[in-house]
């Protein structure tokens, strides 16, 4: 051990900094600014925990997340830069995402999955609702609004479902608010969008959100033998959002949410040009095109005990319809249409709180 002494006027140097410290941060002389992070909560685990009480392998997006990373319309253009999620479309159309290498449409895709009755590897929902292989394939999943995206890396849980192989993407949107707010965005001649949210009465408050976006198709095609018949070569996606947020002041620990969305969805099989491909020109004789609409009613309902516990109950209905249009049209069209109803009951433990993560 070193037996040299430390001089009496190192200590005495560091008691008087000690003192004058309080005084100087008091002053604003000398103090430094401290800035707390908010804490971010998952639900995807379908218990409220901080990313820090979080084990699984996770990323977040939250709002103002996806605010700052403008010029994205959809969740996979957000996915895609993630860690470990890629989105590779099937012909450039429609897909899903491969996440650990793992591809979340299953061993096929496009019209073989469609007709075969794939059942999807990745668990997706929003606000509650879970999409279906039509739905995250050819579905639109639009940005706008959104709260938070949740993206789960590798197998899940029970807690999932089945059909959580891949992962998991939670998206929630948000919810209205008693406060007026208001935002449009406007592109020329192919994309608008539209928010409003507000106080309704002095219990009740609604939002309403809309995403409207088409484009025509960028080929011409040139092969005499096409023909169009029903089938759209071009591109539609349209979502409305309508929320109805109950919070009586006579009972706060009983709140309700209604929520209603309409999607529809409009794609070519491909969009592809053949040689020479800087004609934008195809020599094809046919290209199918998907129409989907989904009407989805979402009944939320919560009790808060008091005690730490909280009951939630979470009833829906949707409306479900896809056309996959040839010509001719015996080649392959197909209209398939769905009714799906699923009622979820489930306690919730107060989420543990910690620092930010």
């Amino acid at each position: 051990m070193n037996g040299r002494k430390i001089p009496a006027w190192v200590g005495t140097g560091t008691l008087l900094a000690l003192a004058i410290a309080p005084a100087l941060a008091q002053d604003g002389q000398g103090a430094t600014e401290t800035m707390r992070l908010d804490e971010i909560v998952l639900t995807g685990e379908k218990q409220a925990r901080s990313v820090k009480h979080t084990a699984s392998s996770v990323a977040i997006l939250t709002a103002r997340d996806l605010e700052e990373n403008g010029g994205q319309d959809s969740v996979a253009d957000a996915a895609t830069g993630i860690a470990n999620v890629t989105y590779v479309a099937s012909g450039g159309q429609g897909g899903a995402p491969t996440i650990r290498g793992q591809d979340s449409e299953g061993a096929h895709s496009g019209a073989v999955a469609f007709f075969g009755g794939t059942a999807p590897r990745l668990a997706f929902t929003l606000d509650g609702h879970s999409l279906g292989y039509n739905e995250i394939v050819w579905g639109s999943q639009a940005l706008w609004d959104v709260e938070s995206i949740e993206v789960f890396r590798g197998p899940q849980t029970a807690a999932q479902g089945a059909n959580s192989i891949a992962g998991a993407i939670i998206a929630r949107t948000k919810d209205p608010t008693f406060q007026p707010q208001g935002a449009a965005q406007m592109e020329y001649g192919s994309h608008s969008r539209l928010m409003a949210s507000g106080s309704l009465s002095e219990d009740l408050a609604g939002r309403i959100a809309v995403d409207d976006w088409a484009r025509d198709n960028c080929i011409d095609y040139t092969n005499p033998a096409f023909t169009v018949g029903s089938t759209d070569r071009d591109h539609e996606s349209r979502t409305i959002r309508a929320k109805l947020l109950w919070q009586p002041q006579e009972i706060p620990e009983f709140p309700g949410k209604l929520t209603f969305l309409h999607g529809m969805t409009n794609r070519p099989d491909w969009e592809a040009a053949t040689e020479p491909y800087e004609d934008l020109e195809s020599a094809t004789a046919s290209n199918p095109s998907w129409r989907l609409r989904t009407n989805t009613t979402i009944l939320d309902l919560s009790h808060d005990f008091g005690n730490g516990w909280t009951l939630f109950n979470q009833l829906q209905y949707s409306d479900i319809r896809i056309k996959r249009s040839t010509e001719p049209v015996n080649s392959g069209t197909v209209v398939l249409d769905q009714d799906v109803t699923s009622n979820e009951t489930r306690p919730s433990a107060r989420p543990r709180t910690g620092s930010a993560a």
